[in-house]
């Protein structure tokens, strides 16, 4: 056979089998389109570069590991997405090239004409990607730039990292595919081939184990999210949460489906009407097929509900993390024992700089690290590292002290303190430390947490302490964590401000103190470039998974549309109406088609307080905008997911009545 004949072959079948083909050539595109876009992002020389390791502006750092694992991850799920859409082609190849087997092709030359096709899907793929992310490179970054609040530089710059990289990986999964696809083709027997569409057609068992062990580790997965309190707890759990519920999805989507349908179709007064019969039966005898599919469809949706309305919300949330984390435009703390002297420097370097300076606030406390016992909390060194949720970020505060800042007239006896505990954790009625128990008088004003805590980046949960009197205060706190907030804010401009911090650095260091100053202002360049990269590579990769969710739905039903529209076709012979076929078609669908939506929205639900604790690590959570944020994407999801409905339902249709 002359060798440009299996060019044309191949060329004749993806033309012909474009309902297949072309979806599977736009999600390549895309999915290559998206990891380019990242990777070209993260190697750009307008934001780090590489050869001095100069950042293009404060945060362009931690920006880069942002997008590297962005990057990172969109691979792993094209990588394993394009690999999964293959597998609906390669079913449909099947029978084909068993028809070729039975003309006489050798099957040197069926792999002969599965190569051209990976070759030509991906060639395009490649070329079509890497064309629309050279195009709107410079878009992507301006749009990055702009939601991190930086201005990029002038001119057009070609990534060539960033294009090799895409070709390494678009050549590994096009290698990956035709490995698989030969393997598959020649491992099967000629008969095999030719009835490979109607496989799997032998109704399945109940398995009433299976179902119970998925209710039972979906309940246990709920469980730890809901339980979960603190950041450090949160990100314990989150994994083993994450993998109990996707392990129950899959079991209840595979067993529970078929306990329902088989319940269905007991029901006589449901299952014996046209379009409830010809649906249940059809599902139930499809459904091993159609378990594993819906449940990956659920998950997926699942990660993108979560994924956008994380990434939202912590951008909607920035400005006020901001604030709590630097309440002050300026602000330091130091040693205590230093505190008498740096407010001397201060008051003359204000007088000095004639800087102006308002909304003075200090404020000395003690800082501790506790272990918690069953009746109050101990020395850490006593017991030594046990969990997250057994260590509080503890801070103390004399009486005297606590009245001054809050302007109270508080009273304490000796065995006296007041208390608050974030996260519930610490709820007793008094309080033992050291063989002293001490009565909790009431919940401390927690006001001062906001100026001397990390309202970020921390894992545990916070433990304020006011204790009655210096002596107490020295039994709680060592001489090595005495400490002193001071911050004030201005009305100059931010060059003063950043040039009067740089003097009062300056200053202390001339005096040996130990400190650490902040600048709000300049804090604002790093926050802003977290939290944009992450709203951006949020953004990303939730779009990703959503067309990735959409094209498994589209294969999903039209796979079926192929498989049913033989059976459809029998029973319109034995006298089915078409309108009673689309009503068996919209009853068919429905019973599935959201039962994937339904659940994702119910398990985004139920992660919403861990993945808010999660968030605890980098933002500080204000939960109104959190579940306004998952909220707006449940229902952004659920419009695109309707829509979708509506074309493949319309596909599926047209396919049976071919």
């Amino acid at each position: 056979m002359n060798k440009h004949r299996y060019a044309k072959i191949a060329v004749t079948d993806i033309r012909k089998n474009g309902k297949l083909y072309l979806p599977y050539l736009l999600t390549t595109i895309g999915g290559i389109l998206f990891y380019y876009i990242l990777t070209s992002l993260r190697t750009n020389p307008h934001l780090y570069n590489r050869e001095t390791y100069a950042e293009a502006f404060k945060g362009a750092a931690q920006l880069c590991g942002i997008l590297q694992s962005g990057s990172f991850v969109a691979s792993v799920f094209v990588f394993i997405f394009l690999i999964y859409a293959n597998s609906f082609i390669l079913k449909h190849q099947k029978k084909q090239f068993g028809l070729y087997r039975v003309l006489g092709m050798d099957r040197r030359h069926i792999v002969r004409i599965i190569f051209i096709e990976v070759l030509l899907i991906f060639s395009i793929g490649l070329i079509g990607s890497l064309f629309f992310g050279i195009l709107f490179d410079k878009l992507m970054l301006v749009l990055l730039f702009k939601i991190v609040g930086q201005t990029p530089l002038e001119g057009f710059y070609l990534n060539t990292d960033a294009v090799s990289q895409t070709i390494t990986l678009t050549v590994s999964i096009a290698a990956l595919i035709l490995l698989r696809s030969i393997f598959s083709i020649l491992s099967a027997k000629d008969i095999e081939l030719l009835k490979s569409e109607n496989t799997g057609e032998r109704e399945p068992k109940m398995r009433p184990v299976l179902t119970l062990i998925g209710l039972v580790l979906l309940l246990a997965g709920y469980s730890i999210a809901l339980r979960s309190t603190g950041a450090g707890t949160a990100i314990n759990n989150f994994l083993p949460a994450a993998l109990l519920v996707m392990l129950a999805t899959y079991a209840l989507f595979t067993a529970g489906s078929i306990f329902v349908l088989k319940v269905l179709k007991k029901n006589k007064r449901y299952y014996y009407t046209t379009k409830h019969f010809v649906s249940v039966s059809g599902l139930l005898y499809r459904m091993k097929q159609n378990a594993a599919g819906l449940a990956t469809i659920c998950i997926l949706s699942t990660a993108a509900i979560v994924v956008l309305s994380a990434a939202m919300s912590m951008y909607a949330n920035s400005e006020h993390s901001i604030n709590e984390q630097f309440p002050r435009t300026i602000q330091y703390v130091l040693d205590s024992s230093g505190k008498d002297t740096a407010a001397q420097l201060l008051e003359s370097s204000l007088s000095e700089k004639a800087f102006p300076a308002e909304d003075m606030v200090t404020c000395s406390y003690g800082s501790a690290v506790f272990s918690k016992t069953a009746n109050g909390i101990e020395p850490l060194g006593n017991s030594g590292f046990t969990s997250f949720d057994k260590i509080p970020d503890t801070y103390i505060l004399t009486l005297a002290e606590y009245n001054r800042f809050n302007h109270t007239s508080e009273t304490l006896q000796d065995t006296e303190i007041l208390l608050y505990a974030s996260d519930s954790f610490y709820t007793g009625e008094t309080l033992t430390y050291l063989d002293t128990t001490y009565q909790i008088k009431g919940t401390a004003d927690s006001s001062c947490l906001a100026y001397i805590s990390n309202q970020t980046m921390t894992l545990f949960s916070k433990l304020l302490i006011v204790v009655p009197n210096e002596e107490v205060f020295q039994k709680f706190v060592s001489g090595d964590y005495l400490l002193t907030y001071t911050g004030f804010n201005s009305s100059e401009t931010t060059e003063n401000i950043i040039a009067f911090s740089t003097y009062l650095t300056e200053v202390f260091t001339a005096n040996n103190l130990s400190f650490e100053l902040s600048v709000k202002q300049l804090e604002q360049e790093s926050f802003y470039s977290i939290y944009g990269g992450i709203l951006f590579v949020g953004i990303t990769l939730g779009i990703l998974f959503i067309l990735f969710t959409v094209m498994m739905i589209y294969y999903k039903q039209i796979s079926e549309g192929y498989e049913d529209r033989e059976r459809f076709l029998i029973m319109q012979k034995v006298g089915l109406s078409k309108e009673e076929i689309r009503k068996s078609i919209h009853s068919q669908i429905m019973l599935v088609f959201f039962l994937p939506l339904f659940t994702a929205i119910l398990h985004s639900a139920v992660a919403l307080k861990i993945v808010a604790n999660c968030l605890r690590m980098v933002i500080v959570v204000h939960m109104p905008t959190f579940i306004l944020s998952v909220g707006a994407t449940c229902v952004l999801f659920s419009l695109v997911y309707g829509i979708v409905y509506k074309i493949t339902s319309r596909e599926y249709y047209n396919i049976v009545n071919e």
